[in-house]
């Protein structure tokens, strides 16, 4: 069986590589990538007991990235996050940073992927407790994005959140109106929890102070929803 993604890769990454080298990472699952399902991998043969017809199945390589072998975790995934959704309204809320910050985020992308988690979560919980909106404690699901629809470098957060909480007295309430909360407000605070830890890192990293305050004042420049930004609608 052929599948297109591993014919490209077969076909093209060696001669994208020698223009546009990647890391080990990405190297590993490139190569996984091409050699799924393939000799490579060794395999297994079944033999049948009428006729004696050989057919060799080779191995999976299993790499959570592979779209050759992973269709079936994937829907199994997806069929287990279904069952934990409650009969209640939800939103789908995406957060991004701007662009100007993405040579900083792929060079320390631990870190920084680590932290577009926890500044959503935070951003989220804090304003859901908040005695202005819900003043409840919410649920949600968070998925890291690191593409675009170009296949560009555009590391995202997308959440499915409850339209609702548990208040103190394990209570449920439910949002209003097709409302959960003020999307500049929460682009405001997503971005003073992300830019924090961001600064912190320019000076571990030991940047000069020029290029820092360079930084600084080049996101504060820009439209806070082109840069530091949630998308939030009913889901």
């Amino acid at each position: 069986m052929s599948y297109p993604i591993q014919d490209i890769f077969l076909k093209y990454y060696d001669t994208a590589i020698a223009k546009y080298p990647v890391d080990g990472f990405i190297h590993k699952v490139a190569s996984a990538i091409m050699k799924c399902k393939t000799p490579a991998l060794g395999g297994n043969a079944s033999i049948c007991q009428d006729c004696g017809h050989l057919k060799v199945h080779y191995n999976s390589c299993r790499n959570r990235h592979c779209p050759c072998c992973q269709g079936l975790v994937k829907e199994k995934w997806i069929d287990k996050r279904k069952s934990e959704v409650i009969d209640a309204p939800y939103f789908h809320v995406v957060f991004t940073v701007p662009e100007e910050l993405n040579p900083l985020i792929y060079a320390n992308k631990r870190l920084l992927y680590s932290l577009l988690y926890s500044a959503s979560a935070d951003t989220l919980m804090e304003l859901a407790r908040d005695k202005k909106y819900l003043n409840a404690d919410i649920g949600f699901m968070s998925i890291l994005h690191t593409w675009g629809q170009r296949l560009n470098f555009h590391p995202h957060i997308h959440c499915v959140v409850l339209g609702g909480g548990l208040t103190k007295d394990l209570k449920f309430k439910a949002s209003e109106n097709d409302f959960l909360f003020p999307v500049y407000v929460v682009s405001k605070l997503f971005r003073v929890l992300y830019q924090f830890v961001i600064l912190v890192l320019l000076f571990v990293l030991k940047i000069t102070r020029n290029k820092v305050l360079g930084l600084i004042q080049l996101l504060h420049r820009r439209n806070l929803l082109d840069g530091f930004s949630c998308i939030s609608y009913p889901k």
